[in-house]
């Protein structure tokens, strides 16, 4: 029996925009709102701008997207015994409902704003309607919010039960793209029995487990960047108390066994095609999307230690010019090793660019204070590697303005020497223009980018020596921290 499984489509997570002039790459501008909040309206939480008329939403209490339960089950003493199981689950941070949805909560979250002392500042059109006494129309116009989902920037989690429920310590796989947590679990025999016998009870609320999350987001206050971190931690029970027996499944051990490879999701991905070649047996092959899934087979053999089983994944990237990556790879029963993680991420080097103006005083200009034409920045980027597909180097050009963050993701293969960088910022301060170019090198992936009043720009890096007690340290390890 194989089972594939795509994950739910992530409808509301982080961004991601294709420009004009950015065809070969995923660009991802990270804007940093001064926020409000949070205030609790039933699943959510809202973060209102103090002074604009956005309001973020996070989750207030994670989603289970997916769960699978297998359990061996084997022969002993003339009766049959649980021998343990796995357990596959799959939680996101992220809500689910499209934009007609979110509509539907417009009225409830602009109303529990309001109560909480949060009105939008700006006017946007409404409707038009008739007035006979006038013979004209009437154009409505009401501060109205727009709402958008807080982009995360880091995740952690663990799992939490009983030690003599666990056979192993438990996997845990963490995708801050997709706001999506993997959780894998290997259960003793009476672990095994517990939650067994909760789901088929319709009783998974009775699961004794703990999953710890924290999110943690960036917003500014009183001119700073800062950190917001979010506590998301559920039991397993609460998140799976709607599971039954039919996330349930048995295996013979001694017969059967379940060979599986997940893939975990990320926005630069077009498709991943997976395939399990059983020696002796019938491949069975997926293609997933950008939020990754699981395809999963039942072997059966009189001895599965003898059984080996080929995989092989093919990763093909949106952008035109990225590389197709291949992995493969042997699974065995033999040594316990018939679970593979296939992780696009790993073969993508992300750098983070944040943009700087200062005043005459040498303050740091706020975000919404930088969007008049007089103050512009623009960067170029243009990065060129011996794989790429079809191009010589992939360029790309983007407007920033002050304390805007950009995150840029360029192909890194396994096995292909690194690729060089170049970046130019372009600034326009008072009347005055420069550029600057550098070249940086694949570890300085952490780039603040300073623009004085005269358009001197200064470009730091995560390599760079600073003052310890300086804003640029603090930022690079406010960057480091969140990466």
């Amino acid at each position: 029996m194989n089972r594939a499984v795509s994950f739910p489509a992530i409808k509301f997570s982080p961004h991601i925009i294709d420009l004009v002039s950015s065809e070969f790459f995923y660009i991802d501008p990270l804007p940093i709102s001064d926020l409000g909040g949070p205030v609790k309206v039933g699943d959510f939480l809202i973060w209102p701008e103090i002074e604009g008329n956005e309001a973020f939403f996070t989750l207030n209490v994670p989603r289970l997207q997916d769960f699978t339960m297998t359990v061996q089950q084997e022969a002993y003493n003339n009766t049959v015994r649980m021998s343990g199981s796995s357990v596959v689950f799959v939680v996101s941070i992220y809500a689910q409902e499209d934009l007609a949805a979110i509509e539907h909560y417009r009225e409830s979250w602009s109303s529990a704003l309001k109560n909480a002392g949060y009105e939008a500042k700006e006017w946007k059109f409404v409707d038009i309607i008739p007035v006979e006494e006038a013979n004209r129309d009437l154009a409505i116009y009401i501060p109205q919010w727009i709402f958008s989902p807080l982009h995360l920037r880091n995740l952690q989690a663990t799992v939490n039960l009983p030690q003599d429920h666990l056979k192993s310590e438990p996997k845990v796989i963490l995708n801050n793209n997709l706001g999506t947590v993997i959780f894998m679990i290997e259960l003793s025999e009476i672990g095994t029995q517990i939650w067994k016998e909760a789901l088929e009870q319709h009783r998974g609320d009775k699961i004794p487990a703990t999953c710890e999350i924290k999110a943690s987001y960036y917003t500014q206050s009183k001119g700073q960047v800062v950190p917001i971190e979010q506590n998301l931690s559920t039991t397993v029970g609460n998140l799976g108390k709607n599971l039954g027996a039919e996330s349930v499944r048995v295996v013979n051990s001694q017969l059967s066994g379940e060979a599986k490879i997940i893939v975990s999701g990320h926005q630069s991905i077009e498709n991943v095609v997976v395939e399990l070649h059983p020696k002796n047996g019938q491949p069975v092959s997926q293609n997933f999307g950008q939020e990754g899934g699981q395809l999963s087979a039942i072997i059966t053999a009189n001895d599965l230690r003898e059984v080996e089983i080929d995989w092989n994944a093919k990763v093909s990237f949106r952008s035109a010019g990225w590389p197709i990556v291949r992995d493969s790879g042997k699974l065995s029963f033999a040594t316990n090793d018939s679970t593979v993680i296939v992780k696009p991420d790993v073969w993508i080097i992300e750098y983070t660019i944040i943009t700087i103006l200062l005043d005459n005083n040498g303050n740091v200009i706020a975000n919404s204070a930088s969007s008049d034409l007089a103050n512009r920045i623009q960067c170029e980027l243009s990065y060129s590697a011996p794989f790429l597909e079809g191009v010589d180097a992939l360029h790309s050009t983007f407007e920033t303005s002050s304390q805007s963050m950009t995150k840029i993701g360029f192909p890194k293969p396994p096995g292909q020497p690194d690729g060089s960088l170049k970046l130019s910022v372009f600034a326009k301060r008072q009347q005055k223009n420069n550029l600057i170019t550098r070249m940086l090198h694949p570890d300085e992936t952490l780039v603040i980018a300073r623009i004085d009043p005269n358009a001197q720009i200064s470009i730091i890096t995560n390599k760079d020596p600073v003052n310890e007690f300086s804003w640029e340290a603090e930022m690079l390890g406010l960057l480091a921290e969140f990466k």
